[in-house]
């Protein structure tokens, strides 16, 4: 925090992977910080971006073949190791689980109804621009102020809640999932017109001239 703080005095441009439309209080108080976001892979949706392991883009095959706006089956990325043996046979034709996969190309599928998140601030971004509503399951640093806004701030989603071991259990996932996509439409609406707002920022909006600005200071 410190070396960031001195570095920022350093600097002319501070830019930002966000949207005034997401953050105007912040921007308001740091009015140096220009938001430039939402960075996608590409704004021209569909492109892939680096990754630690290879994308397994099989499962957008197998989401074509699931209802629109469906949540059972489901689409788990996890790694191979991470969960019990014997889990893939009890679950069934219910899931598909890969290792890593195309989370733009996923978010943007007709068959997603929502994301189950740790809340990173990528994974934030690319969730709200493709208006998605969340659940939020945050782990650690950043991800619970993520959570915040994507939950009290956006209300776009909702946040797990442990028991008291600690737990999030299968009681809680499921009637948080028919909280979200069930009993009220708001997530999904709220979600839509926040993604409406993230994107026209790049469309010729605030994000668009921020960037355009500073290549113009740039080449000066």
């Amino acid at each position: 925090m410190v070396r960031n703080n001195i570095s920022r005095k350093l600097t002319d441009w501070v830019l930002c992977n966000s949207s005034y439309s997401l953050e105007p209080a912040a921007f308001d108080t740091n009015p140096m910080i220009r938001p430039i976001g939402p960075l996608l892979a590409s704004n021209r949706f569909g492109d892939t971006t680096g990754s630690f392991w290879p994308e397994d883009s099989t499962c957008l095959k197998w989401l074509d073949q699931q209802q629109s706006q469906s949540f059972i089956p489901f689409l788990w990325v996890v790694r191979p190791d991470a969960y019990p043996a014997g889990f893939q046979d009890r679950v069934g034709a219910n899931d598909l689980i890969v290792s890593w996969a195309p989370q733009q190309k996923v978010l943007e599928h007709q068959s997603v109804a929502c994301f189950v998140s740790h809340c990173g601030w990528n994974s934030t971004m690319e969730g709200v621009s493709n208006g998605i509503p969340f659940l939020c399951w945050p782990y650690f640093a950043d991800q619970f102020h993520n959570k915040s806004y994507l939950c009290d701030v956006w209300k776009v989603g909702l946040v797990f809640n442990r028991d008291e071991r600690g737990i999030i259990t299968r009681d809680e996932i499921k009637a948080k999932v028919e909280q979200l996509l069930l009993e009220n439409s708001k997530y999904k609406a709220n979600a839509l017109n926040l993604k409406e707002k993230v994107m026209n920022s790049i469309k010729g909006g605030e994000s668009y001239c921020n960037f355009m600005n500073f290549v113009d200071w740039v080449k000066s």
